[in-house]
């Protein structure tokens, strides 16, 4: 069964009134400037909400590929409708496919036989905060115990694998630390300012 990320309603976005909606990435620019505007992402746990964050910057930056300062600005004052957010990530390679039935799947091995060795964990594993094998043998955990959860669904899947392969630690619990390091410090900047923002050969 194919979940593909580009287009499936997976993320959880908060609107300015009416709560909390799910809807796909291109939900992202939706009512942008009305009283009902989208104007957060409201996963529901931090460690994925801030995964999450990291992950649309960088697949929305891969899928406009704004060439030069100038067209950023232009495309920061001028957003995109959710209709061409759609069009710029259908664009992008078929890499976004949580369930695909052939080839790769999303953040996954390529090669599902290659596991066929391995023991199965629990999925709360995918948790980047909980106990690895030896604290829950030996319960040295105290403040996160195992068993948490014993199922996700598709979107809490994806947002876990998006985390654990942003932020795992290295260590521990038994995953490979993550593409950036161990426990990597990100700092999203908010670029809106009461000022616009001046060109390099204005200053």
């Amino acid at each position: 069964m194919s979940y593909d990320l580009r287009t499936a309603p997976w993320i959880p976005w908060r609107r300015r009134q009416s709560g909390i909606v799910w809807g796909p990435i291109s939900m992202l620019t939706d009512g942008l400037g009305g009283d009902d505007a989208v104007i957060a992402t409201a996963a529901p746990r931090a460690d994925f909400d801030g995964a999450l964050q990291e992950f649309l910057v960088g697949v929305l930056t891969s899928a406009f590929s704004v060439a030069d300062d100038d067209a950023w600005r232009e495309l920061w004052d001028s957003p995109p409708s959710p209709e061409q957010v759609q069009r710029v990530l259908n664009a992008l390679p078929a890499a976004f496919d949580l369930d695909a039935e052939i080839g790769p799947r999303f953040l996954q091995d390529f090669d599902p036989s290659a596991l066929a060795d391995q023991v199965v964990l629990p999925i709360d594993r995918l948790a980047i905060d909980s106990p690895g094998e030896q604290g829950v043998k030996f319960n040295k955990t105290l403040f996160v115990k195992a068993g948490r959860f014993e199922q996700l669904g598709r979107p809490a899947a994806a947002m876990a694998l998006i985390t654990m392969q942003t932020y795992a630690p290295a260590g521990g619990q038994g995953n490979r630390t993550s593409m950036r390091g161990g426990g990597p410090l990100t700092t999203l900047a908010d670029p809106r300012q009461s000022t616009p923002l001046a060109h390099a050969d204005e200053q």
